[in-house]
């Protein structure tokens, strides 16, 4: 199972990571700046942004479950709808 988390350097997110990591699945955090992330031992960082369908679609390949935390920002409806879209493209 490859697991895909979207907010995960955020407070929620972070928990997120902290709970999947060491459960036998290929985790994967979305951020806009891998280099910085800090991520967990054993989550592979994955560049992305929910407002770019191009780069979520990219981050999406392979992956079959998919942790939705959109972004506290004015378009947040916006950025979540255009997620659920390209990952239901994708078959998740």
């Amino acid at each position: 199972m490859t697991i895909l988390v979207t907010g995960s350097t955020g407070t929620i997110g972070a928990q997120v990571l902290a709970q999947l990591r060491g459960r036998n699945a290929d985790v994967r955090a979305l951020t806009r700046s891998p280099e910085t992330a800090g991520l967990p031992v054993g989550v592979t960082a994955v560049r992305g942004d929910l407002a770019d369908p191009d780069s979520a679609r990219a981050a999406m390949t392979g992956v079959s479950t998919l942790f939705v935390l959109a972004p506290n920002v004015a378009d947040e409806l916006t950025q979540a709808m255009l997620t659920l879209t390209v990952a239901r493209e994708a078959g998740i």
